[in-house]
């Protein structure tokens, strides 16, 4: 694996030579470069690398700290009441390390490369505010609804013509709210005052946590802009179901009459039902705009958009706060399902961070440690993956706009 800075954002350097802003490119072998801006120069660095594993299409894992690896395979068996034997663990502990190659250059590149949908670096995304807070769903709502093209526009069309005072709000503050947490967070508090969508201001940062989708169908209700719900892998239509939060029960969405403008989200609770590129329903073709990824196993929930064409970019507010940009990569059609599950970044299990894989065919928890044994012809070792109601826990929420 190799990092790379490919364009500084400032020139200027921290004491250890590390530009202070800047983009960079991972690059593993047979996946995608994935870019990332690290924004605290050597710290963003040093915590991507101990704190994040990154895999290669052989299943190998890079990352600097190896004793997080098995750490990460302990904790996981436990959980869902598999076991580690002693084999494995030596086995994983004497895994030689991959290298992470950091190249530097006295002279800070001066050229923009060809980073797919490079404006997007320009955005930090919301960091969470603490290692126990639940607000990482507002980053993701407002990732979802300001990154894609077409759901911007969507949602800024509806709030153009809204008469009632949270149009207001979200025309002053939702433009800036990716750039400015406390934009963001003067929003948030707004939206509660006006609504009670979202979490109750003061509240203890760890009695935080919505989910993202809920919440977005919630300020398109205030909107009147209009939505479709599908639950699968049935595509069962539960549009017409009341929407619920901890602090407040809506009415159900409105649907979108003929051709008019709105949204449509697929709900997939713990399955690993593949979403269409394009999707029919209702007579209308509807484009894949992005998707919620809601972690029970972790208790953590980030997004997924695209911002360009080819163009894929995962939101992650515990990274944020490390320094650690938004990533970005490119894919073509074709493939991009199986190239999914290998280019999507993990946290591995530290005093800092939980496990937490959102791949979002929602493989079993021991999959990325057993992929590892399997990358080193290791047989026999690997623990078996029971049956467990957190070994596959990844909820996803699929968001579609009109293709047309």
């Amino acid at each position: 694996m190799s990092l790379r800075l490919v364009y500084p954002l400032v020139h200027e350097m921290d004491q250890h030579g590390v530009c202070k802003d800047g983009i960079w490119r991972v690059r593993t072998q047979g996946t995608p470069d994935r870019f990332l801006r690290l924004y605290k120069g050597s710290e963003s660095i040093r915590n991507l690398l101990q704190k994040y594993s990154f895999r290669d299409l052989s299943g190998c894992i890079y990352t600097e700290d190896k004793k997080a690896v098995l750490q990460t395979a302990k904790e996981n068996a436990g959980q869902v009441g598999a076991i580690l034997s002693s084999v494995t663990e030596r086995l994983l502990n004497e895994l030689p390390a991959r290298p992470v190659r950091r190249m530097f250059s006295a002279t800070l590149p001066s050229e923009a490369p060809n980073v797919p949908c490079f404006s997007t670096f320009r955005t930090l995304g919301v960091p969470q505010r603490s290692a126990d807070s639940g607000v990482c769903w507002w980053g993701s709502v407002l990732w979802l609804l300001r990154v894609p093209p077409k759901m911007r526009a969507i949602f800024d069309s509806a709030i153009h013509v809204c008469p009632q005072p949270v149009a207001e709000e979200l025309r002053s503050r939702l433009p800036r709210a990716l750039d400015s947490p406390t934009e963001a967070t003067k929003l948030h508090i707004r939206l509660y005052e006006l609504h009670s969508i979202g979490d109750k201001p003061g509240i203890l940062a760890s009695e935080e946590g919505q989910n993202g989708y809920t919440q977005m169908c919630m300020i398109a209700k205030v909107i009147d802009l209009p939505g479709i719900t599908l639950k699968a892998p049935e595509m069962e239509d539960i549009t017409d179901r009341p929407l619920v939060s901890k602090f407040v029960t809506m009415p159900a969405l409105r649907r979108p009459c003929g051709r008019e403008k709105g949204f449509l989200g697929v709900r997939v609770g713990r399955s690993d039902w593949k979403p269409s590129l394009i999707l029919e329903h209702a007579g209308q073709e509807w484009e894949l705009q992005g998707c919620f990824l809601g972690s029970e196993f972790c208790g953590h929930q980030t997004a997924i958009a695209r911002p360009c064409h080819g163009s894929w970019s995962h939101y992650d507010s515990d990274a944020c706060r490390f320094g650690i940009g938004p990533y970005s990569w490119q894919m073509n059609n074709k493939d991009w399902w199986k190239t999914l599950e290998h280019v999507m970044v993990f946290s591995n299990s530290t005093a800092m961070t939980k496990f937490c894989d959102f791949a979002p065919m929602n493989r079993h928890v021991l999959t990325v440690s057993n992929d590892v044994l399997d990358a080193h012809d290791i047989k026999g070792a690997k623990p078996g993956m029971p049956s467990h109601h957190l070994a596959r826990s990844l909820n996803v929420d699929w968001v579609y706009a009109p293709r047309r």
